[in-house]
C-alpha cells in the first residue's frame, strides 16, 4: 500500500547537483523520460546524467514523449524500462514526460502491464519512485498526483485513476532560458490559468 507522502521540492539554481544524493537515493538505476529535444537544448538531461554518474547511479533515457502523450507510448516506455532493469523514473521536460513518467512508474511494478492496466481501479496503485524535473512553468505537474494520457481508441484524453505524487521535484529557472517566448508565455498562462482555478 502506498501512503501519501508530500513531494520535496526544491527551487534554486543548480538545484540538480545541489540534491544529487538525493536523487540518487531513490534507486539504483533511473529510467529518465523525456521529449525529443527540450531537456537536451535546455541542459537539464546533461545535468541530471552528470548528478547521477557522480553519485555512482545509472541511467536510461526514454525520449518519445510526444505532447499530450499516449498510452502506446507510456508501454513502450515501460517496456524500456523493465528490459533496463530500471528502478526509478525522472520525468523531465513539460507536463506530458511528468505525466508519462508517472505513469510508467505505475506500470513498471505491473507483472503484466497492459493499456487497460492503466484505467483497472481495481489494482493497488504501486509505482516506483519518480522524481519531476520541470522545463516549462505552466502545468505543475512535478506536484500533483495526476496523469493524463491520451487514449486514441476512445479519440479523447484521460486521467489514470492512481494519484502518483513525484516524491522528489527539481526547479531550476535556468532551464526556462532555452524556451521558445511562444512555449514561455502559453505555459505562464497555464499557470495562472491553474492559479485561477
Amino acid at each position: 500500500m502506498n501512503f501519501f507522502m508530500p513531494t520535496r521540492v526544491y527551487d534554486e539554481s543548480d538545484c540538480i547537483r545541489r540534491h544529487a544524493e538525493e536523487l540518487a537515493s531513490l534507486g539504483r538505476k533511473a529510467l529518465i523520460v523525456t521529449g525529443k529535444r527540450s531537456a537536451l537544448r535546455c541542459g537539464a538531461l546533461a545535468d541530471l546524467q552528470t548528478a547521477l554518474t557522480a553519485q555512482g547511479a545509472c541511467w536510461c533515457v526514454f525520449s518519445e514523449i510526444e505532447e499530450n502523450p499516449s498510452v502506446e507510448t507510456v508501454l513502450r516506455g515501460a517496456a524500456f524500462g523493465r528490459e533496463e532493469k530500471a528502478d526509478f523514473v525522472i520525468g523531465v521536460g513539460g507536463g506530458s514526460p511528468m505525466d508519462a513518467a508517472k505513469a510508467i512508474a505505475f506500470l513498471l511494478c505491473l507483472e503484466e502491464p497492459t493499456a487497460d492496466a492503466l484505467y483497472d481501479r481495481t489494482l493497488p496503485g504501486t509505482h516506483l519512485p519518480v522524481a519531476a524535473v520541470p522545463t516549462t512553468c505552466g502545468t505543475g505537474s512535478e506536484v500533483t498526483g495526476v496523469s493524463v494520457l491520451t487514449v486514441h481508441e476512445k479519440g479523447t484524453k484521460l486521467s489514470i485513476p492512481f494519484r502518483i505524487f513525484p516524491n522528489l521535484a527539481l526547479l531550476d529557472g535556468r532551464y526556462l532560458a532555452s524556451i521558445p517566448r511562444p512555449v514561455l508565455v502559453s505555459t505562464a498562462v497555464d499557470a495562472l490559468a491553474h492559479l485561477m482555478e
